[in-house]
């Protein structure tokens, strides 16, 4: 009997090996698919990036270039408008020297008054 359990024994520490070094291939097996998964994620994850990189991009670049178009608009307006404001500028330039004219003849003729 005690033959049989030294075998059975024996057997059995084998087999647990033999368990073990099937759990350890097995988590080797695992180890190498997570990493795998791992670099397929961090791609996926790479080209998502870039995708919303050039979106953003893309968004700003429209943004800036609809912001200069109406800079732009805005300075050809104020050309269109710049000869109309200068007339009406000059016009009132105009006014204020006939006016220091006639006051300047309403002071000679005072004076001359005055001295008369």
């Amino acid at each position: 009997m005690g033959e049989s359990q030294s075998r059975y024994s024996i057997v059995e520490r084998l087999t647990d090996s033999k368990l073990d070094l099937i759990s350890e291939k097995s988590n080797i097996d695992e180890s190498i698919e997570a990493h795998i998964q791992k670099i397929k994620e961090m791609k996926k994850d790479a080209e998502y990036y870039q995708t919303s990189a050039l979106q953003d991009i893309d968004r700003e670049l429209n943004k800036r270039g609809i912001e200069i178009t109406k800079l732009e608009a805005r300075l050809e307006y104020s050309k269109e408008k710049r000869e109309e404001k200068l007339s009406r500028i000059d016009a009132k330039i105009a006014e204020i020297d006939k006016a220091m004219v006639a006051l300047q003849e309403i002071s000679k003729a005072s004076a001359q008054e005055a001295s008369a």
